[in-house]
């Protein structure tokens, strides 16, 4: 498995919600906060040694990606292009960030998955959507 990618925690952007969600498991930040203060952290990964999968990090964000498209149908999003006001539509747009999001969804199964197989399955996916 491939190591994750080191980021100097001052380069690391969140949103109000983000910072909610790592306060809600703050095994992660403590993690984090000891790596920024150049510790090796191995007090705070046994803490998220021991967290059940249903509390982890990675299972969060796999839980809302279930959630978000368990009844996806794109022709619900063009009902909803087709009706939706243009101010209406800038704020979905910014609320989905849609560069970050996807950049964000290829690191997340780049971390899981690995890259190689990460490029495979979103070249497919996207000839897949391409086709339909």
């Amino acid at each position: 498995m491939n190591e994750p990618e080191q980021i100097p925690i001052n380069q690391i952007r969140t949103d109000d919600i983000a910072r909610d969600l790592i306060s809600s498991r703050p095994e992660y930040g403590q993690y984090l906060a000891a790596l920024a203060g150049g510790q090796n952290g191995e007090n705070e990964l046994e803490k998220i040694r021991a967290l059940p999968l249903e509390n982890r990090y990675t299972w969060r964000v796999a839980s809302a990606l279930r959630w978000a498209f368990v009844d996806f149908e794109s022709m619900n999003i063009v009902v909803d292009l087709n009706t939706l006001s243009s101010e209406d539509l800038k704020r979905l747009q910014e609320l989905v960030h849609i560069p970050v999001r996807a950049m964000q969804f290829c690191s997340y199964l780049k971390s899981l998955i690995g890259y190689e197989a990460m490029e495979r399955m979103m070249a497919d996916a996207v000839k897949v959507a391409k086709d339909a």
